[in-house]
């Protein structure tokens, strides 16, 4: 599928980023992180909207608003920040492949930041949504 490849593309582009991984080191995940013996700060990515870009003779590009954040439930919103930041820096601007898709442009169409309470934990989350558009 197109989209996975372009969602493998984010996650890969965040791995190799040092001072991000620095952060949280290899917990980057896609739509949802383990449940069980979870360590924090972490980093999920989520799909939010995807269309395609048609033309007579086929499917073109894919289009997808991707969120991306840092969540973490000690340090402040300092933590998060940081790791938003880095997300940022990893993701803007950027090009390149990943098996289907060749991204062309990525794109953040916004930040944001907010706390959560869930079973008594307190979580902060920041981070950003980004545009990516891909050749297929």
């Amino acid at each position: 599928m197109d989209g996975i490849d372009l969602l493998r593309w984010v996650h890969s582009k965040l791995a190799a980023d040092s001072a991000l991984t620095a952060l949280v080191d290899t917990r980057i995940y896609m739509d949802s992180s383990p449940q069980q013996n979870k360590t924090y700060p972490i980093v999920v990515i989520s799909d939010l909207t995807n269309d395609d870009l048609n033309t007579v003779g086929g499917r073109t590009c894919i289009i997808h608003d991707v969120s991306v954040q840092g969540v973490d439930i000690a340090g402040g919103y300092d933590s998060v920040s940081a790791i938003a930041a880095r997300i940022d820096a990893a993701l803007q601007a950027q090009r390149g492949n990943f098996g289907s898709v060749t991204v062309l442009q990525s794109m953040r169409q916004k930040s944001y930041h907010y706390p959560e309470d869930a079973n008594g934990v307190h979580y902060l989350h920041a981070g950003g949504v980004f545009r990516i558009i891909a050749e297929v």
